[in-house]
């Protein structure tokens, strides 16, 4: 795969990104083995920073497996301020630009997802036409078959064996047929505004609670984690959790 710049202002290999705009290394990274489909990298214990990498050429997952204390980031639409919850996945696509800057160390596994791979299995396994798909991006959602399939890349990239270009190519399909389903499917209508809070934003709210016991999460803060106002969010949260 190559990583060199494509020409002057355009998208860059991810390397080339990682090489340029991030101050510290890798725990592992593929850029040595030669995979096809994909690249990934590894990050533990990442200090404070403030990155502004440019566009990659490349769809940019990222599998949040231990969030900083504070987080502020910004790409295609997103605009978050809250960290996270650990286990959920960001995605930013192909050619956007994005704006991290985090304190505490946060541990995160990147992958980096070949657009042309995305657009073969789109048309060979969806029967869609490749022009017409659009990759959303992804911020900080609970996917569990998403999430085990970068899980898969994760230990392909510590196992390091023979045979790992075959089976980072396979994951590399495997990725792209979850991330094609979730584009695809049908969204669930969204409940009254006064309804009830959805168990997965539920659950994520009281992940990220736990984290953040010793600053005492505010209200504004919970209710960024769920995507809602701080009005609707207490009211969804008190009907959810039977609260008078």
């Amino acid at each position: 795969m190559r990583q060199e710049e494509p020409g002057l202002g355009g998208p860059l290999g991810p390397f080339a990104v990682l090489r340029k705009f991030v101050p510290f290394e890798a725990d592992a990274a593929s850029d040595r083995l030669r995979w096809v489909g994909l690249e990934a990298a590894r990050y533990r214990a990442a200090p404070d920073s403030e990155l502004n990498p440019l566009a990659m050429t490349h769809h940019w997952l990222v599998l949040v497996t231990r969030p900083p204390k504070e987080l502020d980031l910004t790409y295609e639409g997103v605009k978050r301020h809250v960290p996270p919850p650990a286990g959920t996945i960001l995605l930013v696509p192909a050619g956007t630009p994005a704006r991290w800057r985090w304190s505490g160390r946060k541990d995160s596994l990147h992958i980096y997802l070949e657009p042309g791979l995305v657009a073969r299995v789109a048309a060979e396994a969806f029967g869609l036409d490749p022009a017409r798909l659009t990759v959303p991006p992804l911020d900080g959602l609970d996917l569990p078959h998403l999430r085990a399939a970068m899980g898969a890349v994760d230990a392909e990239l510590t196992a390091g064996g023979a045979g790992g270009r075959l089976a980072a190519e396979s994951l590399a399909h495997v990725l792209a047929v979850h991330l094609i389903r979730h584009v695809l499917a049908p969204r669930r209508p969204e409940r009254g505004r006064d309804g009830t809070l959805p168990r997965a934003r539920l659950r994520a709210v009281v992940a990220y609670v736990e984290d953040h016991l010793d600053a005492g999460p505010s209200l504004e803060q919970m209710a960024a984690v769920a995507r809602l106002s701080p009005y609707h969010f207490a009211r969804q949260f008190k009907r959810a959790t039977g609260l008078p």
